[in-house]
């Protein structure tokens, strides 16, 4: 029995998280503008996501060479992503919203309420998504805990990426709102927004925050060990970690 424990802890780490959204499993959003100052947004209530409701919205900045009248940008979560896409010399901002269930795409920072733990009982550490663009263009996150000015906010620059790749942010590099940092284990909103970049074509995959709880059976970021419980003397402990057989 020693022996089967010992081969069981040392399976291999494969991380990955809890998902937020994956733009697949909730009602579809498409969105567009073609003159500045333009700015729409939308609410899915029935969507089944992080906070129970996904608010999306675009706004166009400004113009830049090459932009023609009739010009349009462009956002849409569907088909397993976020997309963020701007025709010659157009400058966009959009626009995920996770405030809970309010049937409005109006922003309330207090809006999820009982709060959620984003970090699942301190043992989720970070962001991650799938990150895809033809140019270089900003991601920012901000996390709020009850107030439009108590928020933590990262804005991670991305390098163009033909081909999705994941992007891990780490709840230790946000940085602290006017009005003082987000309490990440009393989350009440939560927004990720690309751009403004000119001309971009952008899209985000699956978030996730991660790693998962521990006693879902698999191995994830800093658990050592995951037998599908969280019983400690079976050779793995309650909190993940291998027992000494």
């Amino acid at each position: 029995m020693k022996l089967l424990l010992l081969v069981a802890c040392t399976a291999a780490v494969a991380v990955h998280g809890a998902s937020i959204d994956d733009f697949a499993s909730s009602p579809s959003t498409r969105l567009s503008v073609t003159t500045v100052g333009d700015f729409k947004a939308e609410s899915n209530p029935n969507a089944t996501l992080f906070g129970g409701e996904r608010d999306v919205s675009i706004s166009f900045l400004q113009t830049g060479v090459g932009y023609d009248v009739g010009n349009e940008a462009s956002t849409r979560a569907s088909q397993g992503e976020f997309k963020c896409n701007s025709e010659s010399g157009m400058a966009v901002i959009c626009t995920l919203i996770y405030d809970g269930v309010d049937g409005s795409s109006a922003f309330n920072a207090s809006g999820i309420s009982p709060p959620i733990d984003l970090t699942f009982n301190a043992r989720a550490l970070y962001f991650e998504f799938g990150f895809r663009s033809d140019l270089e263009n900003n991601v920012t996150l901000r996390v709020y805990s009850g107030d439009s000015n108590v928020y933590s906010e990262l804005i991670s620059q991305q390098a163009p990426a033909s081909t999705a790749r994941t992007v891990r942010l780490n709840f230790t590099d946000f940085v602290a709102g006017p009005g003082g940092p987000a309490n990440f284990s009393r989350v009440t909103a939560f927004s990720l927004t690309i751009g403004p970049k000119l001309e971009a074509d952008t899209s985000i995959t699956q978030i996730v925050v991660g790693p998962e709880v521990c006693g879902d059976g698999t191995v994830n970021g800093v658990e050592q060990c995951d037998d599908g419980n969280t019983v400690s003397g079976d050779g793995c402990t309650d909190t993940c970690q291998t027992e000494v057989c």
